[in-house]
């Protein structure tokens, strides 16, 4: 795509995309609702990422874009 046309994508979805941002501002929570918790969290166990799986991601993703 040229820049003109990824420009011209861009334009189009900006309306959709600031209505969508202005409804979840109107939809956060009042912070004088909101407390501290006071529970203990724990570290979330975390699943490695293949370099891989990572790669052919990015990969897709170019491709896509190109």
């Amino acid at each position: 795509m040229k820049n003109d046309q990824v420009n011209a994508v861009i334009n189009a979805l900006r309306p959709a995309v600031d209505e969508l941002a202005d409804a979840a501002y109107e939809r956060r929570p009042d912070p004088s609702v909101l407390r501290d918790r006071e529970v203990a969290v724990s570290a979330p166990a975390r699943r490695p990422v293949r370099r891989t799986a990572l790669g052919l991601g990015l990969g897709a993703v170019t491709a896509a874009a190109a």
